[in-house]
Parts: structure tokens; C-alpha cells; sequence
């Protein structure tokens, strides 16, 4: 078994941007999933683990999203969050969400290295699949 599909992450994005979303709302969205990974694995490897883990991310899906990279704080170990939600806004929606997806691909692959995919899994999963917004189906007893 593998770390999650890219396409996994782009759908979240996705859904949570909303239909014919702008390169800002995709930004929102995926800012939104990585406080979600924050509040997820703080508790595991701590604030500094996660901007290491991210910054590694960065750097790995910076090479197929070259304006990720832009992100990266010189000389530092940390991702520039804010520097990440301008790149994002600057691209086009399809584009923002493909480099977004591919960063939290490489984020996933990279945690699931480290702790297994089991637990990167449990940990991770509901930031990256939205519940639905749906009611419940029924059981249907006869």
C-alpha cells in the first residue's frame, strides 16, 4: 500500500474551493486543509516537525511547481505561509490546485515514511476528505 493518490488531494481542494473557484479561494482552501495537518500532528511531531516536514514538501513538489519554491524562507527551515497563499493566488485554479495537490501528496508520502500508512491515515484522513454535506442514508429494514 501507497501514500494517497494526488487526485485525492485535488479533489478535497476541490470541494472545498467550490465550483469555478478563483486562484484565492483555492489558496483559502488549501491553507484551511494545512491548519488541519497542523492540529493533527503537532501533537505528534510538534510546530517545528511540521514546518520541517512542509518545508521538505516544498522543496520535493517545487520541482514539478517550480513557484512553490518561492515559499521557502532563505536560510531557514521555514515555509513562508503567507508567501505560499500569494503564490497560490497567482496561478490559475486548475494550476493552484494541482500545486497544491502535489504538495500535500509529497506531505502525505513523506509522513507515511516516517510513521507508517496506517497511522498517517488515521492522523490525516479528515483533513483530507470533506464530510459530506448531505444527510445520512438510511438504513432500510424490512
Amino acid at each position: 500500500m501507497t501514500a494517497a493518490p494526488k487526485h485525492r488531494f485535488a479533489d478535497a481542494i476541490g470541494r472545498r474551493a467550490g465550483a469555478d473557484a478563483g486562484g484565492g479561494a483555492v489558496a483559502d482552501a488549501a491553507l484551511e486543509m494545512w491548519r488541519g495537518v497542523a492540529d493533527a500532528l503537532t501533537p505528534v511531531v510538534g510546530g517545528r516537525g511540521v514546518m520541517a516536514l512542509l518545508h521538505r514538501s516544498v522543496f520535493v513538489a517545487g520541482r514539478e511547481y517550480p513557484y512553490l519554491t518561492q515559499t521557502l524562507e532563505p536560510g531557514s527551515r521555514d515555509v513562508n505561509v503567507d508567501g505560499l497563499r500569494l503564490a497560490l493566488e497567482a496561478q490559475a485554479a486548475a494550476e493552484a490546485i494541482n500545486g497544491s495537490a502535489a504538495l500535500f501528496a509529497a506531505f502525505d508520502a513523506l509522513v507515511a515514511s516516517m510513521i507508517g500508512l496506517a497511522l498517517t491515515e488515521r492522523l490525516l484522513a479528515p483533513v483530507w476528505d470533506l464530510p459530506s454535506s448531505g444527510e445520512a442514508a438510511q438504513d432500510v429494514r424490512t
